[in-house]
């Protein structure tokens, strides 16, 4: 069942018009429905058999045509993957999507991360320069993330996806598509604007495009494990002078040139960036 806002026929009722109450999708009766997930402007869902379904705007689901039509308003299997590969994990953000796939064929283990759409501000992975948009999926392959094969070194395991940003959770591999114990490894790439990425200037480095985003890398050591039984108060929030917050962020600074002047965390963080 969908309801909302038609644009682009994302509902999946064979229509653009809204809905105003729930109704039924153009799925077939046979499909178990296993996830969904919304994009701005396209849906994807995820069968019980691991077989991915999308409808809405063409360029969101890679389905370009010639006279480029923009709704597909009916639920669609997804043409993008080999039969063999079933969807571990999706995310979708606006107009593009990532979707973590593993290979059902004996010859392999492990999983990949594909990804298409909109890649204005690198949330692909790409430089944005050279790939403003991929109208159909794409292998991201992390250096030292290497999936595949019987040897593999990590599994992906669940991606997300911002607006402008993508995050990824990996996990170590014992090989052959099994897991082991271990610290996983979280990897974010996109645009670096607003602190989206928790990177620092000293960390991103002097060499990069802006313009292109931040390309795969690990998050540590930038972010902390912090307890979810350890969240503050919502009324509550850390007060740091200028310098206290410049030592958190691995930077120094001048005292007397700032002034120490106290602020808090999210007003230090923008000056921060504005710098």
């Amino acid at each position: 069942l969908t309801c909302g806002a038609g644009w682009f026929g994302r509902l999946g009722q064979g229509t653009t018009t809204n809905s105003y109450i729930p109704r039924q999708t153009s799925l077939p009766s046979e499909v178990r429905c296993s996830r969904v997930h919304c994009g701005t402007h396209h849906t994807c869902v995820i069968d019980a058999k691991g077989s991915l379904w999308v409808c809405g705007k063409d360029v969101s689901i890679c389905k370009t045509t010639p006279g480029h039509q923009l709704d597909f308003t009916l639920f669609e299997p997804f043409v993008g993957f080999e039969a063999s590969k079933t969807v571990k994990s999706l995310a979708t953000s606006d107009d593009h999507t990532l979707a973590i796939v593993a290979d059902d064929s004996p010859d392999f283990g492990g999983t990949e991360l594909w990804c298409w759409g909109r890649n204005k501000y690198g949330q692909l992975g790409f430089p944005a320069s050279s790939c403003s948009s991929l109208s159909w999926p794409a292998q991201l392959k992390i250096p030292g993330c290497e999936t595949m094969g019987p040897d593999a070194s990590h599994l992906h395991a669940q991606v997300v996806a911002g607006p402008r940003h993508c995050l990824l959770l990996a996990s170590r591999s014992s090989g052959c598509g099994r897991s082991r114990a271990g610290e996983p490894t979280v990897y974010g790439w996109g645009s670096l604007t607003a602190g989206r990425l928790g990177f620092t200037h000293a960390e991103v480095g002097k060499g990069l495009n802006f313009q292109d985003g931040c390309p795969p890398r690990p998050l540590a050591p930038s972010w902390k494990v912090v307890p979810t039984t350890a969240a503050p108060e919502p009324a509550s929030m850390t007060t740091l002078t200028t310098t206290e917050f410049a030592a958190e962020a691995g930077e120094t600074r001048d005292e007397d040139s700032e002034g120490g002047k106290p602020m808090n965390f999210l007003q230090a963080q923008e000056q921060l960036w504005a710098e």
